[in-house]
């Protein structure tokens, strides 16, 4: 008889980490039926990081449940939050799944996915004094043991001593989220690694292709040597690598992203969706820049002098850009060119936009330098 598995989930909803959510939503969570599908006996339950109590809310839950369909209404109308400031209530989210109904029987685990840090004790949008390495070793000891898988995401940005810790307290490995869009692959591997090697590796088995970040995750939970390459040995940094005469950038620096609402927007509409601003009015220079479209439309696209490019390979998923990306299409910065659609074999070109006013269909991708927008904007 198979073991029964309990997990939760906690998503961190501030700023840019909303996409992650949004990401789930567009395919109406359909990893939830693969996840209750490929188990007999599964309970999942999940908590919305909000870190604002004032007008949003610090954390929103629905507690482990054996229906899909609970999970699924949870996920898909939470509202997204912006925090205030770069702390989250992380701490808040570690406590309260302690004190969840947990079989000591089961096969049981937490992921959790954010990219920022928990508040200090002394932090003011922490009432109860809250360690948060306190709340995380209980929690690991709870009911005969959890393990806690942190996610992070946006990982280039540095905060990785307090996820490669929360690895080490909850006796799990230290994952990145690379792209955002592979957030539902990384939470079903999770689950079936925690039912045994066997189930996981059958569940890897379904893979044609694994791109590199996925992959550097899927080595991690099977326990296997690394064969992507380190891009930090903390998380932090914006580190660059060689491979031949392209700069790869790291994975979580440039984020595909789905449009996701009900009908075509622009620009400013698509930042708000995302949480990279509050309103159309802060779309300003900075945030504008950092978009980019797909070249697969027209026939050809012209290439500005001082527009960027980025160049993704279709199998690694590693992305070039700067003067690498420029020359690869033969136009330095400086010149202009007719690109023609898909230029370079296994390859997809995205253009810098640089636009106030392009509009976005329905299930579009859209790529963003989250680099180049200003931090706070991102977690506030």
């Amino acid at each position: 008889m198979s073991r029964k598995i309990q997990g939760a989930v906690v998503f961190d909803l501030t700023g840019s980490m909303a996409a992650v959510r949004d990401e789930v939503r567009y395919t109406n969570c359909a990893f939830i039926d693969r996840l209750y599908g490929a188990f007999d006996k599964i309970e999942i339950g999940a908590i919305a990081i909000g870190d604002d109590p004032e007008p949003g809310y610090m954390m929103e839950k629905v507690g482990l449940s054996s229906r899909p369909d609970t999970l699924r209404h949870f996920i898909m109308t939470v509202p997204n939050a912006y925090g205030g400031d770069g702390d989250e209530c992380y701490e808040q989210a570690l406590d309260e799944l302690s004190r969840w109904s947990w079989d000591p029987e089961a096969a049981k685990f937490v992921v959790f996915i954010g990219d920022a840090v928990p508040h200090a004790v002394s932090h003011r949008k922490n009432p109860g004094r809250l360690d948060w390495q306190v709340c995380a070793r209980r929690l690991a000891e709870t009911a005969g043991g959890i393990n806690i898988f942190p996610v992070h995401a946006l990982a280039y940005r540095d905060y990785g001593n307090f996820w490669h810790e929360l690895a080490e307290i909850g006796d799990a490995p230290y994952l990145r989220l690379g792209q955002f869009r592979h957030v539902e692959n990384l939470i079903l591997g999770i689950t079936h690694r925690m039912a045994g090697a066997d189930r996981f590796a059958e569940f890897e088995r379904g893979f044609s292709n694994v791109p590199h970040d996925l992959r550097e995750s899927f080595d991690a939970l099977a326990g296997r040597p690394r064969t992507t390459p380190p891009w930090s040995g903390t998380g932090g940094g914006s580190r660059r690598r060689k491979a031949g005469f392209e700069e790869v950038v790291p994975p979580d620096r440039f984020q595909v992203l789905t449009v996701t609402s009900r009908e075509k927007v622009d620009c400013k509409e698509f930042a708000v969706e995302k949480g990279l601003i509050r309103e159309p009015a802060e779309y300003d220079r900075t945030v504008k820049s950092n978009f980019y479209y797909l070249h697969d439309q027209r026939s050809r696209e012209t290439l500005r002098p001082t527009h960027h490019v980025v160049i993704e390979d279709l199998i690694t998923g590693e992305m070039i850009t700067g003067d690498a990306a420029r020359e690869a299409l033969g136009c330095p910065y400086g010149d202009s060119k007719n690109i023609p659609r898909n230029p370079l074999p296994g390859k997809r070109v995205w253009f810098q936009t640089k636009s106030h006013n392009r509009k976005f269909e329905v299930g579009q991708h859209v790529l963003i330098d989250t680099d180049g927008i200003d931090e706070h904007a991102l977690t506030r």
